[in-house]
């Protein structure tokens, strides 16, 4: 690692452009939530032999006048017919459905109407239950502060302790949020991740001020502790246990990314690669920007106390 001392500034500058982003992103790329949508319709025939499926789709997207998603297959267990089902965004009355299907019945032969459904489906998220997370995510992150500033409140600085840790807490969750309106979706995996990186961040970096106050503690009493010296020793000491620690989190992530592509979970995917990036920072914020911020606040203000 490079000295943190003389990076932090532009770490200061990256989780400030995270943040802001994060905050007004949302207004011009409305996220879409997890199962939410404005209506669907849904054809479902049974066919024999082959079909083809391109101008099936093709006649069907001339007939709705919308864009038509293709689905077909069959049951590789038992004999019988295979399964089509095409899907298109938008409602239509029962009338236009059965005209849509009579139509595309009477152009490919062999195709057999099954099922017809054209509603609107409604999702177990809405906004106001991401707003309700959010704020029980923000009163958890509150408490963690405050036990923060309490538990080092006479060596380091409560409110210094808490505030750049808050810091880099939130320039993480922004780093995760940012990262699945880019997917376009926001879900229940958001949700999972944003308490996931918000425990690592709080206790990567109370590992990290946990040996600067010992650290400080050991200086000689009629000796001013260095802070610089100090924060620089307990990053370079820690180096390898906050880099093992990554490297098991991260692999884990890996592993369960290959395991999806085998098996052909490839909807996982969108969920595990934006964690995956935000867990790197979760271990790497509290080094370069948490203790670094801390240090330079710190020496500017006053003195740690050693008692």
């Amino acid at each position: 690692m490079r000295n943190v001392m003389q990076t932090r500034s532009i770490a200061l500058i990256i989780a400030i452009i995270l943040i802001a982003a994060a905050v007004v992103l949302p207004f011009a790329v409305q996220p879409t939530l997890e199962g939410v949508y404005a209506g669907t319709t849904e054809l479902s025939f049974t066919y024999e032999g082959t079909a083809d499926l391109a101008s099936i789709r093709s006649e069907a997207e001339t007939l709705l006048g919308r864009d038509v998603t293709v689905e077909s297959w069959k049951d590789a267990y038992r004999s019988g017919p295979s399964y089509l089902t095409l899907t298109a965004p938008g409602l239509y009355d029962a009338a236009r459905m059965d005209e849509v299907a009579s139509s595309l019945e009477g152009t490919f032969s062999g195709l057999s109407l099954t099922r017809s459904v054209s509603g609107t489906s409604q999702s177990a998220y809405d906004m106001t239950f991401f707003v309700h997370t959010g704020i029980a995510a923000l009163l958890l992150l509150v408490l963690l502060l405050i036990y923060l500033g309490l538990r080092f409140h006479k060596r380091l600085g409560g409110f210094a302790v808490s505030l750049t840790v808050f810091l880099s807490c939130l320039s993480n969750v922004a780093l995760l949020f940012l990262l699945h309106l880019l997917i376009g979706t926001v879900g229940n995996a958001l949700l999972l991740g944003v308490w996931m990186v918000m425990i690592v961040t709080f206790f990567v970096s109370m590992l990290l001020f946990g040996r600067v106050s010992e650290a400080i503690k050991r200086t000689p009493k009629r000796q001013t502790p260095d802070l610089q010296a100090i924060t620089l020793a307990v990053v370079e000491d820690s180096k390898r246990a906050i880099l093992l620690g990554m490297e098991v989190v991260c692999g884990a992530l890996v592993v369960m990314l290959l395991v999806c592509l085998v098996t052909g979970m490839m909807g996982a995917l969108g969920s595990l690669l934006p964690l995956a990036v935000a867990m790197v920072g979760a271990f790497l914020a509290p080094v370069s920007l948490t203790l670094p911020l801390w240090c330079g606040w710190r020496s500017r203000s006053g003195k740690a106390s050693k008692a």
